[in-house]
């Protein structure tokens, strides 16, 4: 120790002197109080406390200290959050990884997917059984069952249904079918002694051969059906008249189809053209009116009579059939004669 006296006695002693009276300061200068102050025992004590001395680990002592132990920090949040949430409590020593802000969040629990999906399914399950009614379901098949088959169980031809059927359908009035049959009557609206006016009237769109028409005066021409070019049509004047001053006067007389205009159409009597001579004969027998074809060489035409003033006429070529028309029999009697 220092043989000096401390600065702290010395200044008592001062303060002694002056109190004394023995000090150099007048006693006008010495402040009140300042004698009992500066002889307190905690003053005096506080007057020889020095500032502590730390050694040199003091510093990672301390913090190998505050390391083990968990503090509370904030976390980085939002500015704005609702006034009722707290600020989140992290642990000081995860504080790296929760500042990151991007780690991947846990993955939710793959059993409450599973169960999850199940409840849902027996639920969906319950709500479908909920709206059937088993018994209307069963007491329909059962009256099903006795009302089809008697109390026996359907087989696989009486539980199949019907098969639909639709009806034929009806062509239009006024047209003539491809496959209607020639007879002595005419051919499906073509009916022999119709008009030509009725037979438009009736829905039969015709075109007049009007050369024919001019060519004879109006005696006798020739119509074709648009629907049905196979057919040759013949009209004459109308009864009681020479003539025909309209084409619309005019009577139908006979119907024709040739081996030049190509055809599928037969007979009522399924003969057909390119029919053999021999089956014509056959098929008629001793009813037909013979004579000799104009303008073929061999040729032959067969007239059978309908007895109503109408027939049918099959020419041949002294072979087969070459061309069949069905009307009046006048009309039928020659090829290209206009009576």
């Amino acid at each position: 120790m220092s043989k000096d006296t401390p600065a702290h006695a010395r200044r008592g002693d001062a303060g002694n002197r002056r109190e004394g009276g023995s000090s150099d300061v007048p006693n006008g200068d010495v402040p009140a109080g300042a004698g009992s102050l500066s002889r307190s025992p905690v003053a005096l004590a506080l007057r020889d406390l020095a500032p502590p001395k730390h050694g040199p680990t003091f510093w990672s002592d301390l913090d190998e200290r505050l390391a083990d132990e968990p503090q509370l920090r904030l976390a980085p949040r939002s500015a704005i959050r609702p006034i009722t949430q707290p600020p989140p409590v992290i642990d000081d020593r995860n504080l790296a990884s929760s500042l990151k802000g991007d780690g991947v969040p846990p993955r939710r629990s793959s059993r409450r997917t599973i169960i999850g999906m199940v409840a849902g399914l027996l639920v969906l399950l319950l709500v479908v059984a909920a709206l059937q009614d088993p018994d209307d379901e069963s007491t329909t098949s059962t009256d099903a069952t006795t009302e089809t088959t008697g109390g026996r169980t359907p087989t696989s031809d009486e539980g199949a249904a019907p098969a639909e059927t639709s009806p034929p359908a009806t062509p239009p009035p006024g047209t003539v079918d491809p496959a209607a049959p020639l007879a002595p009557s005419g051919v499906g609206p073509l009916v022999i002694g119709t008009s030509l006016g009725d037979l438009q009237v009736a829905g039969v769109l015709m075109q007049v051969d009007d050369s024919t028409f001019r060519a004879s005066g109006g005696t006798c021409y020739d119509a074709k059906v648009p629907g049905a070019l196979d057919l040759v049509l013949r009209f004459r004047a109308p009864d009681g008249a020479r003539r025909a001053n309209d084409p619309v006067e005019g009577v139908l007389t006979s119907v024709s189809i040739e081996s030049a205009l190509p055809t599928v159409r037969t007979t009522d009597s399924g003969l057909a053209l390119g029919s053999p001579q021999g089956q014509v004969l056959a098929a008629y027998g001793g009813k037909l009116d013979e004579r000799p074809h104009p303008f073929v060489s061999g040729g032959r035409i067969y007239r059978a009579d309908a007895g109503n003033g109408t027939g049918i006429a099959f020419f041949t070529d002294g072979q087969a059939v070459i061309r069949i028309s069905v009307g009046e029999m006048d009309a039928i009697r020659f090829i290209n004669q206009c009576d």
